[in-house]
């Protein structure tokens, strides 16, 4: 995990950066250091007051969590929010594991708890839902590519293969122009691979992803 020195630093070259576009005069190193220090200072304290906000925060999202389920993501909309919910929470967990790890700060019991609990939660959720939400992508990406000869299934072990076959994928170069333009949300999805199968004849290319195990919490 990063340190919170890490942001502080990156936020010293864009005040650095505001103030050469806004000041006609050139700032002494010491009004430069003041300001900078005030910047930290607001930093610090946001990250105190959402600290202190966090139980109720992680409160809020296991309920949410908890009334999820595979139903809500059989629709591509649906799964589209629960990704969005679990990275959304996973970047919350984060930041308290962060301000733990870095010791910059004060992490109420309370904070830690909420953290590890919702944690938790979350690794469960994402391992009972994101197999069926794959096959959601899968479902839709075929109904999009209707009249384009091209279809998509997610198969295997917990879906976490995209099998697309196509009559265009006659060559390495076809199936990586079509890569290019899945991997993304291949990932997003946590799928492990691609197959591209040329329907014609059922020459098969896998592709491995580089991606996240279903249980994986943050990035």
């Amino acid at each position: 995990m990063k340190s919170w020195s890490r942001i502080f630093a990156l936020g010293e070259v864009a005040f650095a950066l505001t103030l050469a576009a806004c000041g006609s005069s050139e700032p002494t190193p010491e009004e430069v250091a003041a300001q900078q220090e005030r910047h930290e200072q607001a930093i610090r304290q946001k990250l105190a007051d959402d600290i202190v906000r966090y139980p109720q925060i992680a409160a809020n999202g296991m309920a949410a969590l908890k009334a999820l389920s595979v139903a809500d993501v059989r629709s591509i909309d649906g799964a589209v929010q629960a990704e969005k919910s679990f990275a959304e929470i996973a970047r919350n967990v984060g930041i308290v594991e962060g301000a733990v790890e870095a010791g910059e700060m004060v992490v109420s019991s309370e904070a830690r708890g909420a953290s590890a609990q919702i944690k938790t939660l979350l690794i469960e959720k994402q391992r009972q839902l994101f197999p069926e939400m794959r096959r959601t992508f899968a479902a839709r990406m075929s109904s999009e590519m209707d009249g384009l000869r091209a279809n998509f299934r997610a198969v295997g072990a917990e879906a976490k293969t995209l099998r697309v076959a196509s009559p265009v994928f006659v060559s390495r170069d076809a199936v990586m122009n079509a890569h290019l333009s899945l991997v993304s949300n291949a990932r997003r999805f946590r799928f492990s691979k691609i197959e591209y199968v040329y329907s014609l004849e059922g020459n098969r290319y896998l592709v491995e992803i580089d991606g996240q195990g279903d249980g994986d919490v943050g990035a």
